[in-house]
């Protein structure tokens, strides 16, 4: 699909979409690859529903290991996306396999419960060169400014909008089970939830590059970070703003798993437990 679109309000139940409910794809083979895209496309309006809600695409589904959805320059605005279960998200609720590029979420909140992003709630593929802007709140887990749970995320960005939610809650990103955050951020807007709370990352299980976050971060429990709350390499990446919480804060990252090379944090750090002793760790 290309150069198509949909202008209005869109209101349902589950799979709810501004342009499409449900995309699908099939391959039958191991040896053969299909690729569906999505190409230069775009919504307008309020978008509403329960489970699996999108600006642009409410849910996907592939059959076999070589089909993917594909989504480039395309784009949701003039509305909020609002979901009263999981995976919501500015431009898609829920992509089990493919990539989201050059693509956007502006002009509208985004809220929900769990897996929750203003770009993407739910991704196993890579974002590129895309963004978010306006507030994203989830009553539950993985929320995210950008993305709520996927993977690789790579010069993207959110800006202009509050994120907030339970656990596993970012700027940026919320959980990112694997690959890498780079050259990417977030500004104007502070990170708010319990454990797991990061200025651009909640959990990661990843490596950070080249990225940074703006805002005050605050969590009522453990993990808490200006950057990552819990993760594992953080290289050439910093945090500006204040920082507290309750147990393993700190002003970069709330416990780091791996190495941290030439970063840094600006603010003040509040917490009750094991504050101290994990910014000196980080700073040798």
């Amino acid at each position: 699909m290309q150069e198509s679109y949909a202008l209005g309000d869109v209101k349902g139940l589950n799979n709810v979409g501004g342009l499409i409910g449900i995309d699908s794809v099939g391959g039958s083979n191991k040896s053969n690859t299909l690729n569906r895209w999505i190409l230069k496309s775009y919504s307008k309006g309020n978008i509403e529903g329960n489970r699996n809600v999108g600006g642009v695409i409410g849910n996907s589904r592939t059959a076999g290991i070589n089909a993917y959805i594909k989504i480039r320059s395309s784009h949701h605005t003039e509305g909020s996306v609002t979901g009263s279960g999981n995976y919501i998200g500015g431009l898609f609720g829920y992509q089990i396999r493919g990539t989201i590029d050059s693509s956007y979420h502006v002009g509208g909140d985004v809220s929900g419960a769990s897996y929750v992003g203003g770009l993407v709630g739910n991704t196993s593929g890579s974002v590129s060169a895309s963004h978010s802007e306006g507030s994203v709140t989830g009553t539950g887990d993985y929320i995210g400014g950008l993305v709520g749970y996927g993977s690789s995320v790579t010069s993207s960005y959110h800006v202009g909008g509050e994120v907030s939610g339970a656990s596993n809650v970012g700027g940026l990103f919320g959980y990112q089970i694997r690959g890498t955050i780079d050259s990417s951020y977030h500004v104007g807007g502070d990170v708010s939830g319990a454990s797991y709370v990061g200025g651009l990352v909640g959990n990661t299980n990843g490596s950070v590059s080249a990225s940074h976050s703006e805002g005050s971060v605050t969590g009522t429990g453990h993990h808490i970070g200006g950057l990552v709350g819990y993760g594992s390499s953080v290289t050439s990446s910093y945090h500006v703003g204040d920082v507290g919480g309750r147990n393993l804060v700190g002003g970069l990252i709330g416990y780091a798993g791996g190495t941290v090379k030439t970063s840094h944090s600006e603010g003040s750090v509040i917490g009750i437990y094991q504050v101290v002793v994990l910014l000196v760790e980080l700073m040798e």
